[in-house]
């Protein structure tokens, strides 16, 4: 039972308190086949340097693990394994901000799962265009057929790009459609720094300025295109920090949405139905010799899955 489940620790690390470090853990993906991924581990040739990404394949009666880093002397500052998505036998590793086509462009490296390990199969380059096109990469999502890779720092108001799969891996995908924020005429942000999909649907939420407001995108696969269907409204974002929307997952007709749990009704009509809250009796707490305040919730949500219909959801702190 998931209610009074048992647990067992995987890893430790003991990491400073920079930027990525406090990421440490907060990527963190599992696939079909029970592999878990998790990303800004440090890196096995500069241990100084949160550019790895470790995997756990269950042996037994152990957790086998396996580095993976990029081997380039020039990738500080990339974000190599900021984005990781497993499907199956294939691993999907976002970069978004290397420097391969230029400064901050971004890139998305594609692995297979080989007896001796994972194997680098590929790398989608960003397809830039103007001046403001960088970050792509800042998620990713994939089925059997597509992948979808949003790009949130492109022309602006960000951008998800579609790639077909040609043949039986992803070493040579096609770019199949762009796909665009559905409402052109408003101040958007951070269109792409989230998504996921299934066969029919893909999920992209957004921050729609002027109120500040978080609204799920959601498009419909018709066979040959992935056509706009919908935009919900989830609520209120964060006015001062309109950058970062909220992790998403699906299955089925039920999306997740931070804490919001989103229904596809009889009438085809996408819904907000239902919204999760944290229940720590207390939401502050004051530090030992009153040195400072913490609060306790504040990013719960932040990451959030759904499975054979139990939804699971983090709160950092």
């Amino acid at each position: 039972s998931f209610c009074n489940p048992d647990f067992e620790l995987i890893d430790s690390i003991v990491v400073d308190q920079s930027e990525a470090g406090f990421l440490l853990g907060r990527i963190l993906v599992a696939n079909q086949f029970g592999t878990i991924m998790t990303g800004f581990m440090p890196d096995p040739n500069n241990g100084s340097r949160y550019m790895a990404f470790k995997t756990y394949s269950k042996s037994i009666s152990n957790w086998e693990p396996s580095v993976i880093s990029n081997t380039r002397r020039s990738t500080g500052g990339h974000f190599f394994g900021r984005t990781v998505f497993g499907l199956k036998d294939f691993l999907f590793v976002g970069a978004p901000f290397d420097a391969t086509v230029r400064t901050d462009a971004g890139a998305v490296y594609t692995y297979q799962k080989q007896s001796n390990g994972w194997e680098r199969t590929g790398k989608l380059l960003a397809p830039i265009n103007d001046l403001y096109d960088r970050a792509f990469g800042t998620a990713v999502a994939a089925n059997e057929r597509f992948l979808a890779i949003g790009a949130a720092g492109f022309d602006q108001k960000g951008r998800v790009f579609m790639y077909r799969k040609e043949g039986p891996g992803w070493e040579n995908p096609t770019l199949a459609q762009i796909i665009k924020i559905p409402e052109d005429t408003l101040i958007v942000y951070a269109y792409g720094d989230h998504l996921d999909m299934n066969e029919e649907w893909l999920v992209v939420p957004y921050v729609q300025n002027s109120p500040a407001r978080i609204f799920v995108a959601l498009f419909q696969f018709d066979g040959s295109t992935w056509t706009f269907y919908q935009a919900v409204d989830v609520g209120m974002a964060n006015f001062f920090a309109k950058e970062s929307t909220l992790d998403v997952d699906i299955e089925g007709n039920v999306i997740i949405a931070g804490p919001s749990i989103l229904i596809l009704g009889a009438n085809g009509r996408w819904r907000s139905e239902h919204s999760l809250l944290q229940t720590d009796p207390e939401p502050f707490q004051v530090l030992p010799g009153f040195t400072g305040i913490v609060s306790n919730g504040d990013f719960f949500g932040y990451s959030v899955a759904i499975h054979d219909s139990t939804i699971f959801v983090s709160a950092p702190t």
